[in-house]
């Protein structure tokens, strides 16, 4: 028979049990603590379908201290927008779901566990006195937690932070509550910013949030710059799973004359990244014994005693994430270097348009080196929805572009440099640093500010003009309220139908114009003031209807902008 081990013995790291009490205690909270930072970093949700935490297990609840009561304190609330407004429970819900998000983004404070101190004397005691597996990996590290912040913060700032901006999951969650309620507060840009900052304020003299200051570093390591500008070479492909195609959304930046950039907004696109060698090496591939497995960093020669066959290998791996490709078109007339420096003032921009981290979007040059395109992608876990904005409104190409000339400081006269870490250079582009220049990019960037910009709705269509174009031709000549929509649409830029009189499947029904998906169009004009008519066109919409289809009516009498406006989910604005 086999001895049982003791328990005790089976964390401590320790040959045999204490015979003093108060050493066997020292151990025992060593355990508890240890436990207590592995139930914390479980609570961030970082899991598998195939491994919930204790929390999705229900082994687990959390509450905040005294919300309840925080909650129905009215006068605490009055001068705090969305909040004066909510039911008791339904702010208590609100404030849950706001502690939540700091929670599972890990941004919690504790001075007697979370500071960076006590995370380092924890750590040593653990290895001291812990036995695998109740004790840390030989290479791992307590994570310090995060802090969640509006601004960005400088590039020297020494914290880790996650995003509260109107971007964030944050913002969108307190932008769809409003909604939901049909609440009549105004949340874009500087509205939002003094909302969450007063909420901020607010939950900090509840005692739930506590503020801190960055501290700033001088500079990154000598080390660590020589290791980062080192590097591989690395080569970033994409793809479309599956090869569904219809999901690529593509706009086109123009002048009168000419296209200057073509954009096409992947969402769920396969990153493929394939590191070919060491750039230092000249040789493509890393050597990996056939037999062993082991890595060398070079091949050995033909003097080399090893017996073992070695083969040069590249490595890949590939994720998905939200991606917009950037092809420049010759008259915007840049050379790959300026191409290059526009990924990269673009990429800024828009961490500062949507304020996020600069380890949040990725950008890489693809293609032809001679003729290179843009790919920018959200490096972020889960999607952050900006990408997607470029072929959903079209304001925003026009914010970003006017965020990078701000950043590239033209006005200023003494300032004459190419770049520098107050514009363009980050710790992240380092490779680039010989090339970026700001003074390649700046009549593009001209050119593109006074650039409109034209989503591409239907792509069976070449533009905007030649949509415009069929629609007209399969107007019904006898009806001038048709006309009167579709020029309507035209002329405010605004989505146009998808196809004219097409029939509706299974119906003797033929409506006026369709949109995608499923939503049929009628334009009633003095026809249909007959109440034969309106009885007729009742039952005929009804029938599609049962189908599970939608029906819109523009009636001439009713207000048309008024009417469209009504439905900015179908007719938004396209150009």
């Amino acid at each position: 028979m086999s001895a049982r081990i003791s328990p005790f013995l089976e964390f401590a790291n320790r040959s045999e049990e204490p015979p003093l009490a108060n050493v066997r205690r020292r151990y025992e909270h060593c355990f508890q603590t240890y436990l207590f930072y592995r139930d914390v970093a479980d609570l961030r949700r970082s899991w598998r379908i195939v491994l919930p935490n204790l929390e999705q297990c229900a082994l687990l609840s959390i509450d905040s201290l005294d919300l309840d009561d925080v909650a129905t304190v009215d006068k605490f609330w009055q001068h705090t927008p969305l909040l004066n407004a909510l039911p008791h429970a339904e702010r208590q819900e609100f404030l849950c779901t706001i502690f939540d998000f700091f929670r599972l983004e890990y941004a919690i404070h504790s001075e007697n566990y979370l500071t960076q101190s006590k995370i380092k004397e924890n750590e040593k005691q653990f290895r001291e006195m812990l036995r695998a597996p109740w004790t840390l990996d030989c290479n791992e590290e307590l994570r310090e937690p995060f802090f969640i912040r509006y601004e960005p913060l400088h590039r020297s700032a020494k914290l880790f932070s996650k995003s509260m901006g109107p971007a964030s999951a944050l913002g969108k969650f307190i932008k769809l509550s409003v909604r939901q309620r049909g609440l009549a507060l105004d949340l874009k840009g500087d509205h939002y910013r003094n909302f969450i900052l007063q909420l901020m304020d607010q939950l900090e003299l509840a005692d739930y949030l506590i503020k801190s200051t960055a501290r700033e570093v001088d500079r990154i390591s000598c080390e660590e710059e020589e290791r980062v500008s080192r590097g591989y070479e690395i080569q970033t492909y994409f793809s479309v799973d599956g090869g569904h195609l219809e999901r690529v959304r593509k706009a086109v930046v123009r002048t009168s004359e000419h296209a200057l950039l073509n954009l096409r907004y992947v969402p769920a696109a396969r990153l493929v990244h394939v590191n070919y060698q060491w750039r230092s090496q000249l040789s493509e591939g890393f050597p990996i014994g056939l037999i062993s497995g082991d890595w060398r960093s070079s091949m050995p020669g033909p003097e080399s005693n090893i017996k073992e066959a070695f083969q040069l290998v590249k490595l890949w791996t590939s994720n998905l994430a939200d991606a917009l490709y950037i092809e420049p078109i010759q008259p915007l007339g840049l050379k790959p270097d300026g191409v290059i420096t526009l990924q990269h003032a673009l990429k800024r921009a828009i961490e500062g348009v949507f304020q996020v981290e600069s380890n949040e979007i990725g950008v890489v040059t693809v293609g032809d080196p001679q003729v290179p395109n843009i790919l920018l992608y959200e490096a972020a876990e889960g999607s952050l929805g900006i990408l997607s904005q470029f072929v959903d409104d079209v304001e925003v190409f026009q914010k970003v572009i006017d965020q990078a000339i701000t950043l590239c400081r033209y006005d200023d006269a003494s300032y004459k440099g190419p770049a520098s870490y107050d514009d363009l250079l980050s710790y992240y582009n380092q490779r680039d640093h010989k090339i970026i220049d700001r003074h390649l990019i700046r009549d593009a960037l001209g050119k593109l500010r006074m650039c409109s910009i034209e989503m591409q709705a239907n792509p069976s269509y070449t533009s905007y003009e030649d949509h415009y174009q069929a629609m007209l031709r399969g107007l019904d000549p006898n009806s001038s309220t048709e006309r009167t929509f579709l020029d309507y649409l035209y002329h405010n830029g605004l989505r146009l139908p998808d196809a004219a009189q097409k029939c509706v499947d299974g119906l003797y029904v033929q409506p006026d114009f369709y949109y995608e998906p499923r939503i049929w169009v009628f334009c009633d004009g003095t026809p249909h003031d007959d109440p034969a008519v309106q009885a007729e066109d009742e039952a005929k919409r009804q029938a599609i209807i049962a189908m599970g289809d939608e029906v819109w009516v523009y009636y001439y009498k009713n207000n048309l902008a008024a009417t469209v406006a009504a439905r900015p989910d179908i007719f938004r604005k396209v150009r």
